[in-house]
This record gives structure tokens, sequence and C-alpha cells, in this order.
């Protein structure tokens, strides 16, 4: 699913020995639920940002689902990310003058294709699996911090992207709707998704079954936990 090659990627204006990522070299597999840990500033989002796509400055492969995305243009970057991935943030990155039905089918509107069959449907069932079957017209803003984080899990999964990458999907929520959230990305993957999960939360890391840690930009332990 996911290979790293000798990557590295340094910080912008630094001296030659600033690194934000120094010669990762890193395989994740198809079905594989992994929280990537570190300190703030130790590299994690850096990582997760190369894997989605969303940073093209570095050196060595990045390689997602076969795809070199260093040899791929904008365009079809664009395209492969819009369709074949999942994002979901801490800040949930919803639009608040968009009800959630619109939030959740943007990813139609950026479809290359543009042959996306009734997307507003699509997005309303999704909702209503996720229990928000009475907010389909409600903005964001008028939403909970858990309510906000499924509407973006919706969103995410509109395609049905084989991969979810998860940026302190938790961060904002207090312990319950946490709780909750970690239980969707559980289930989510014993249904097939590939999920990696940056965090910084001991309830993210211990639902995981294989955590990576990184430190100054380095892999320093890479481990499978048994959570039988």
């Amino acid at each position: 699913m996911i290979r790293l090659k000798q990557v590295s990627k340094r910080y912008k204006n630094s001296s030659e020995d600033e690194f934000a990522l120094k010669d990762c070299d890193l395989t994740i597999e198809e079905g594989e639920l992994v929280a990537i840990v570190g300190t703030s500033g130790s590299g994690k989002t850096t990582l997760l940002n190369l894997i989605g796509g969303l940073d093209r400055d570095y050196t060595g492969e990045v390689s997602v689902m076969g795809r070199d995305l260093a040899k791929l243009g904008d365009a079809e970057l664009a395209a492969f990310r819009n369709r074949e991935i999942g994002f979901v943030f801490q800040h949930f990155n919803l639009l608040d003058h968009l009800t959630t039905v619109e939030n959740v089918s943007l990813p139609a509107y950026f479809d290359r294709d543009g042959k996306v069959s009734a997307p507003a449907k699509r997005a309303a069932e999704a909702l209503t699996n996720f229990g928000l079957g009475d907010k389909l017209d409600d903005n964001p803003n008028n939403l909970s911090g858990g309510q906000k984080q499924r509407v973006a899990i919706a969103r995410a999964l509109f395609f049905k992207p084989r991969l979810l990458l998860c940026d302190e999907p938790t961060g904002s929520l207090d312990t319950k709707t946490g709780r909750q959230i970690i239980e969707m990305f559980q289930a989510l993957n014993r249904e097939g998704y590939t999920i990696v999960i940056i965090t910084h939360e001991s309830r993210v890391s211990e639902a995981a079954r294989r955590v990576i840690r990184i430190e100054d930009g380095q892999i320093v332990d890479d481990g499978r936990v048994d959570n039988d």
C-alpha cells in the first residue's frame, strides 16, 4: 500500500543538517491500522503529508498503491488524492457556509471525470449511516465536535478510498467522543480500509495494530501490537 525509500525533506531556509525527515524507509501493507507517534516537530505530520501527496518537496521515493507520486503530474496527483485517499484532520476542515450534505459531497465536485451520480443522495446515506440523518441540512457550526468529525469522516469516505490518512483526529475531542471516533476507525479497518493515524494520544496508539515512533525526523521504533 505504502512504500518509502530513503525519503528526506529539509526544512525551508535551513542549514544542510536540519531535516524534517531523514533517510526514512517504511512499508505499510494493505489493511493495516497504523499509529505514527512522536513529539511536536518530530516529523510525523511531514511524513503524513508526503504519503498523501500534499508535499512534493523531498528526495527519495514515495510510492502509494504502486504509484510513484513524484512521477504524477499535478492534475493526475490531485485526481489520485481525491479518489484513492481520504483525509481526516484534527480541526475537521469543514466549510461552515455549506450544509453537512454539501460538505460530504464536495469530493464529487473536484472529480476530474465528473461522472458521479446523485452525490447529495450518496452523502445523505453516509451521514445517516453515521447517525446524522437528522443533521443533513445543518451547517457545521451548529454541530458538536464529535458530529463534525463524523461529517469529516463521511466526506473522506465519499469515494470509498482504500487509504485513510488521519492527522490527530481525536485531538479536539473529549475522552468519550474521542473513544467513539477511535472505535469508528477500528470498525472501518475491519471492513478493509488501510488507516494511518498521526497522534500524540496513547488512547489512539493503543487501538492500533502497529505503532511507529519518529524522533528528529527519523523512525526509531516500529512495532506490532497484540490487541486481542
